[in-house]
């Protein structure tokens, strides 16, 4: 949702205006504001996930550091 290529691609890409649908109604504005309070939201469910790390089962904590990897990689704005 927030990686970096998403982001830079919605900033300089201009919607195309069509005749109006009710589909249009999904389409999201990336915002700075709606940036701001999607990064907002992803923090604290991270917080909430990140309380998992320390799970007995090695296949929780092999996840937890595919999902570090893929925000460290994907999302460094």
């Amino acid at each position: 949702m927030l990686g970096d290529a998403n982001l830079e691609s919605a900033a300089t890409s201009s919607v195309i205006q069509s005749s109006t649908t009710k589909h249009e109604n999904l389409m999201v504005k990336r915002s700075k504001d709606w940036v701001e309070s999607v990064a907002e939201k992803l923090k604290l469910l991270t917080e909430k996930i990140v309380k998992v790390a320390d799970d007995t089962n090695w296949r929780v904590r092999l996840a937890m550091v595919e999902l570090a990897e893929n925000l460290l990689l994907n999302c460094t704005k």
